[in-house]
């Protein structure tokens, strides 16, 4: 067994809210295994007591995890304590214990990110790390120190082999990011961010499909009777991203005064191991929070859809899920909609079936804006009414001003949609 795979490491995180070390070392066989140990310390408060603690654990579980005649990089204070056995026949190097692998510095520095990320955004981060950088990292025992350009741009040429060019620039935003807190930390002796100098593939612009007045009439004349009928006409509407229309609540909507405001998002996402509908609030940006006027026509279909509601809550009674009374789009047992399985019944049970031009959901989104354009409205009124995040530090959306345009702008978006109709 070579050096590398004789090294037991102790890395230190907050687990099922106490201080917990994870032991990573091989097996007899080679096989990389990992070991939890909890100090029972509360993670709050304690983060300096249990790190003290390092040594203790090292000292309890190396003869049980690693037998003592292949013990080659544990630090030497810790081996003179392991009761009265033989030392170990090779010197041991106390620089590389100090050293940590690349692959397990990935999952140390997401473990300390979770908590200042939102869940979706770490359960996508966790996939990618866990699932692919780490796999390939892992091969190649590359210390965090050592780390150069050039192993992370080996890395990216192998993942250009079967993923595109967008994909491994969203895994070398991982990597960078990481990189950047190792730089940050003290106990790292990272000096610079070797992702900087990495020559990265240039990012390929995906031209996106949309419809016109006449596609979007044959789609609405086919999905009438079908549930995505609300959904398809308050996103072509209104240009919502999937997230915002699936996150759309009642209390968000205001029938007295007309208004629809848009201030939160439904993600699909996993969560130890199940795949979960998470609703957050807007909290990127000030122009993802918008509100709009209520056209009649969205009016109608929405009093329609929360009456349907009322129904089926009487009429499932105890089989109906309560716990999302407050959201516009759910099943007929209560259910939120799930963004994945809305898309799928847009394109295979809709599309596919019906033989229309193929489209994504998301693309809806884009033929409203499209069709603004087209009807008169400016590309900067555009932007603010679809939310994008340009326009943020050039204006504040919430002044009188702004909502006027709003009002002005759904009014065009009204009349396209009850022409179609």
């Amino acid at each position: 067994m070579n050096q590398a795979k004789n090294k037991i490491s102790a890395n230190l995180y907050s687990k099922r809210d106490t201080w917990q070390f994870c032991l990573r070392y091989y097996d007899d066989l080679g096989s990389r295994r990992q070991k939890w140990v909890d100090t029972g310390l509360p993670v709050r408060g304690n983060k300096k007591k249990a790190a003290k603690m390092e040594e203790a654990v090292l000292l309890e579980w190396t003869p049980r995890l690693i037998p003592f005649d292949q013990i080659e990089s544990v630090a030497a204070d810790v081996v003179d304590k392991l009761v009265t056995k033989p030392q170990a026949q090779h010197p041991i190097s106390t620089d590389d214990y100090k050293k940590t692998l690349f692959a397990d510095y990935m999952l140390t520095w997401l473990e300390g990110a979770k908590s200042s990320l939102q869940i979706s955004t770490y359960s996508e981060y966790l996939r990618v790390v866990k699932n692919v950088i780490y796999p390939y990292f892992e091969k190649t025992n590359i210390y965090l120190e050592d780390i150069k350009p050039a192993d992370i741009k080996k890395f990216y040429d192998y993942l250009l082999k079967t993923k595109s060019a967008n994909t491994v620039l969203k895994y070398h935003a991982n990597i960078h990011r990481a990189l950047e807190t190792a730089v940050e930390d003290d106990d790292t002796k990272l000096e610079f961010n070797p992702a900087r100098k990495v020559k990265l593939p240039k990012k390929i612009k995906f031209v996106s499909e949309i419809y016109s007045k006449d596609d979007l009439m044959k789609l609405f004349e086919v999905i009438k009777n079908d549930y995505l009928f609300t959904l398809v006409l308050v996103d072509a509407t209104y240009g919502l991203r999937r997230s915002e229309l699936l996150g759309l609540k009642w209390s968000a909507i205001d029938f007295q005064r007309k208004t629809l405001t848009i201030k939160a998002a439904a993600v699909h996402c996993k969560v130890d191991g199940k795949l979960l509908t998470v609703v957050k609030p807007l909290l990127k940006t000030k122009s993802s929070y918008r509100t709009f006027p209520l056209t009649p026509e969205i009016e109608a279909v929405l009093l329609a859809e929360k009456d349907k509601q009322k129904q089926n809550h009487k009429k499932y009674r105890s089989q109906y899920d309560k716990k999302h009374n407050d959201f516009v789009f759910v099943n007929d047992l209560g259910e939120l909609r799930k963004p994945n399985t809305v898309s799928q019944h847009f394109t295979r049970n809709i599309l596919q079936r019906y033989d229309l031009k193929r489209i994504r959901f998301h693309d809806l989104r884009h033929t409203c804006a499209t069709l603004l354009l087209d009807g008169g409205v400016s590309l900067k009124d555009i932007q603010h009414y679809l939310g994008h995040s340009q326009l943020a530090t050039t204006a504040d959306i919430y002044t009188h001003r702004d909502y006027t345009h709003q009002q002005r702008t759904t009014e065009i978006a009204g009349q396209i949609i009850r022409d179609v109709q």
